[in-house]
């Protein structure tokens, strides 16, 4: 292992996957909503209309939260609700009872795109794969809105990335920017619901067919105590019903979940209902579309909890694809297109038993259709279209997502009636009139245009100027057509709290002056609106304000100089005689008063490198108040001074199999950077964030077997270390393409690979397998620059590999390089007559800002004197003094260098070659312990050596 830490990081997961995928892809009026619910955090640290990565619709007796476009918890983990600072709860119905409805459900997009099928999913709902990102992925991009709901958010990412949050990385995008809008209503008539519109654009190139889309829940019905295993007995099907009373033969199509019997609990020998029976169930429903809906399609599964257990669910004889077995299944999105696009209708499960080849259904395993008929973990596809999407072009449609109790009517029917061979006295003592009333209702509510239940409060109430004498209010101005008007309200906190509106009349501006009483009182304000049938909201989020209080810091930014966080701001008109309070957070929404200083500026000597610090400012009087709060930035700090990691993400799967042993990986960065400061680290996971490499100041991706694709939540933390001055060498042949073809991987401007890694676009080449062999054409690297030599590869490396490889080396590709870019390297192909042959496979880009050098080829595979001599050349671009120690010129450390310094110091012999080498404790001069510290670190294992130029 020579002088390196390999180590092995179970639970971090790569960034540099990243760099292994990139190159492989490269209440009906008043106040019913009790405004003290969700308070204002003017005093805090969010605002209502600052973006958030969640929302949280509790308007009603339905609670769920969205995340980004992903219903329930599954991705938002521990986080806290952003307006109350409590956990995030799952979806429970009803609200606060503790009965869980849903672990997660998401959108699935499918189309056609260059004759091949793609598919999108918020999450899988099963190893977890999220495709669907905010471009900011740190700070979310969900907003409050407000024009027609008590609770109405607006998120929107895209599918852009190459590469998926979850185990499965490779995903090809369909290029998509979905627009996600949510409404919920406290009116009790319309409190059981939540819609959903989805707005889904095509935003690149390419034109996409048959286009199909699709809602999948993961339901989980069981009470919260059971979580271990309250999932194992759901049941899914449908209804078929009117839901409109002006054409009674239009049916509907309802996809529900429910638990097999409600679990009811033993008390005196006798099954009853109690806190814990989750009596009802959890449904979607398509309420309308943009598009000509040609078929709606119903699809239930069950899991056993291991995806490589095996699943089950329905399939007709006509569907090509087998019913699924396996975690592959998930890992081909021609099965999920499938799924999304096959017209089928599945059977209710609880009557899994009637369904053989005598009605064209496949049979199930008989021991698999006991197990699932009465229950198991159920999850379903509610899915709808075709339609097509040209570049440009956008589709709409808007869903229920519809909760109700009482369906199970008696704790014992299911005991008493259920047989799984005749399940229709079952099925028939299930009542499903509540949950068709709430569906009826969402449908009247989505066919008013969300006019129907009492209006929603306004929001983007704020402060816009204020003195001790008045207070200057705006909101946002509302679209609803039916809009009559706002009332303002405010209540004096320090005297009675009680709410007073303020104006006589109907306001039609969206802009107030409040005339302030007692400058030293603590005020709230709100706001509502009146629609022309004079119903009246609840009231906005308040704002709050002692209008005694100083007024805020302005032009407040942050820099990093040194790895130490300085802020500065420019003070406000009315701060003589005041303090600063310095706030500071390792979340956005959870800063605390950190420091105090008198100055105009703060350095923040007490931080991690890698840590992420979001900071605010408040300014403090005389009186004790505080302004509100500046805006909230953050800093990431890194050192930057602990040379060079190298990073291996060849994986241990590909350490002892193929040719890229890790020997041969060892033996390169041994001979390439004993003599440096430097540490190794084995991945074999495909994400870490920045605490990983913040302390060093080069690293070294090398990722030649890897073929994963991007993980987007490396962009944010890789864009961090360049913007910081960072230095990266990025080694990494394009193992195999995601599919037999070559293909060609174009980049947009906003796309990390080209803003940062300086690529129009990337090859990959195709797998070429023969059933015998694999098959390779690259015989070397040709140097485009004079710094660079020519490389060959060592076949003999090949030769000896367990993978049947003939030829050259198989399955690499090259790069598309932008003008920024300086071309190193070309492909040399052992067919002169083939496109790579001359094609730039290796380019450096040595900015003022930062610097990389990216090899698109497997240097370990490469004739290994000329390997360490590219690798050398490469470090030297990036400022490293390689040959430190190398006193007499000859290109190597070695006892011959620290005799030439004896000889010199004490016998008049030649002076060093070049004495910035020779002095390796960089102490400006050249002595007796420069010579001992290259004989330690030969023979004793010293410290390293560290010239000047390192």
């Amino acid at each position: 292992m020579g002088k390196y830490q390999f180590t092995v990081r179970l639970f971090l997961a790569a960034i540099v996957m990243l760099m292994a995928g990139f190159l492989l892809a490269a209440d009906e009026g008043g106040y019913s909503k009790n405004s003290e619910d969700k308070v204002s955090l003017n005093d805090q640290t969010i605002l209502p209309g600052d973006p958030r990565k969640v929302a949280v619709h509790d308007a009603g007796k339905f609670y769920t939260t969205i995340y980004e476009t992903n219903i329930g918890l599954n991705g938002a983990g521990n986080s806290v609700d952003p307006e109350t600072g409590e956990l995030l709860k799952p979806l429970t119905y009803p609200k606060g009872s503790d009965l869980k409805y849903a672990y997660v459900g998401s959108l699935w997009i499918g189309g056609v795109a260059d004759s091949d099928s793609f598919v999108t999913v918020g999450d899988d709902g099963w190893i977890g794969d999220r495709e669907l990102f905010p471009e900011d992925y740190i700070r979310g991009n969900t907003y409050r809105t407000g024009n027609y709901a008590d609770d109405e958010f607006i998120s929107t990412v895209v599918d852009t990335f190459y590469g998926s949050e979850g185990p499965t990385f490779y995903h090809r995008p369909l290029g998509l920017e979905v627009v996600h809008r949510t409404y919920s209503w406290s009116d009790p008539l319309y409190d059981d619901f939540v819609i959903m519109e989805y707005t889904i654009t095509n935003i690149q190139d390419k034109n996409i067919t048959d286009g199909w889309a699709g809602i999948f829940l993961d339901a989980d019905v069981n009470h919260i105590s059971f979580n271990q295993s309250g999932y194992m007995d759901d049941c899914a099907g449908t209804l078929e019903v009117g839901l409109n009373d002006n054409v009674p033969s239009q049916k509907s199509l309802i996809a529900y979940i429910m638990d097999n019997d409600g679990d009811p609990i033993r008390s005196g020998g006798e099954l009853v209902w109690d806190y814990r029976s989750p009596r009802g169930a959890i449904s979607v429903r398509l309420l309308e579309a943009s598009f000509d809906v040609e078929r709606i399609n119903f699809n239930w599964w069950c899991s056993s909890g291991n995806p490589d257990d095996g699943i089950f669910g329905p399939r007709q004889l006509g569907n090509y694809w087998p019913s699924p077995s396996a975690s592959s299944y998930w890992r081909l999105d021609q099965r999920k297109y499938d799924d999304l696009s096959y017209p089928e209708i599945d059977y209710n499960q609880l009557e899994t038993n009637l369904f053989d080849t005598t009605n064209g259904w496949r049979n199930p395993p008989v021991e698999t259709a006991i197990d699932v008929a009465d229950g198991c973990d159920t999850r379903f596809l509610l899915s709808f279209g075709p339609f097509d999407l040209p570049p440009g072009d956008s589709v709409t449609f808007a869903v229920a997502l519809v909760a109700a109790d009482n369906v199970h009517a008696n704790p014992d029917d299911f005991a008493n009636f259920y047989e799984m061979y005749d399940p229709i006295p079952f099925e028939k003592s299930l009542d499903f009139s509540e949950l068709i009333l709430h569906h009826r209702r969402a449908e009247q509510v989505y066919k008013s245009g969300l006019k129907k239940p009492t209006p929603g409060p306004p929001q983007g109430m704020k402060i816009v100027d204020y003195d001790d004498d008045y207070v200057d209010l705006t909101w946002n101005a509302s679209i609803r057509p039916d809009l009559a008007g706002y009332n303002l309200y405010s209540r004096d906190k320090t005297y009675n709290g009680e709410w007073q509106k303020f104006n006589s009349y109907l306001m039609m501006d969206t802009i107030c002056r409040f005339d302030v009483p007692y400058s030293t009182n603590e005020y709230d304000w709100a706001v509502s609106l009146s629609d022309r049938r004079h119903r009246e909201s609840g009231l906005s989020l308040p704002v709050s304000l002692t209008p005694a209080r100083p007024h805020p810091v302005k032009e407040f930014s942050i820099s990093v100089i040194d790895a130490v966080p300085v802020l500065s701001w420019t003070p406000s008109v009315d701060s003589a005689n005041v303090e600063f309070v310095v706030y500071r957070g390792e979340r956005g929404d959870s800063l605390y008063p950190y420091d105090l200083t008198s100055e105009h500026s703060y350095r923040d000597y007490n931080v991690v490198s890698g840590d992420r610090y979001y900071y605010s400012v408040a300014v403090k009087n005389e009186l004790g108040l505080e302004s509100l709060l500046s805006d909230i930035l953050y800093a990431i700090p890194m050192a930057m001074n602990e040379g060079i990691l190298l990073c291996d993400f060849n994986g241990w799967s590909h350490s002892q199999t193929g040719p890229f042993y890790t020997s041969y990986l060892e033996t390169l960065y041994n001979n390439a950077l004993s003599r440096l400061p430097s540490r190794m680290e084995m991945y074999d996971r495909f994400y870490h964030t920045i605490n990983e490499f913040a302390d060093y100041n080069i690293l070294i991706f090398d990722s030649e077997s890897r073929w994963n694709l991007i993980d987007p939540r490396a962009f944010d933390d890789l864009r961090t270390y360049f913007d910081g001055g960072g230095k990266a060498i990025i080694i990494s042949s394009i193992f195999r393409s995601p599919s037999d073809e070559t293909i060609t991987w174009t980049f947009d401007d906003n796309d990390f690979f080209k803003q940062y890694l300086k690529l129009d676009g990337l090859v990959t080449n195709a797998l070429v397998f023969d059933g015998a062999y694999f098959y390779g054409d690259l015989m070397g690297c040709a140097s485009l620059h004079s710094d660079y030599e020519d490389i060959l590869a060592d076949t003999a490396k090949l030769t000896a590999s367990q993978l049947p490889i003939s030829g050259y080396i198989p399955m690499t590709g090259y790069l598309i390089p932008t003008e920024e870019a300086e071309p190193i390297y070309s492909y040399i192909s052992s067919d002169a007559d083939t496109v790579h042959h001359g094609a730039v496979n290796g380019i450096r880009y040595l900015g003022d800002d930062y610097q990389f050098v990216l090899l698109n080829f497997p240097l370990t595979l490469m004739d290994g004197e000329t390997a360490v001599a590219v690798l050398h050349r490469a470090l030297m671009d990036m400022g490293i003094d390689v040959l430190c120690g190398d006193a007499n010129g000859d290109n190597r450390t070695d006892v011959a260098d620290a005799v030439t310094l004896l000889h010199y110091l004490f016998r008049g012999g030649s002076p060093p070659s070049d004495e910035a080498h020779a002095d390796v404790d960089c102490d400006g001069e050249i002595v007796l312990a420069d010579a001992i510290m290259i004989i330690n670190f030969i023979f004793r294992d010293g410290a390293l050596l560290k010239c000047c130029q390192n």
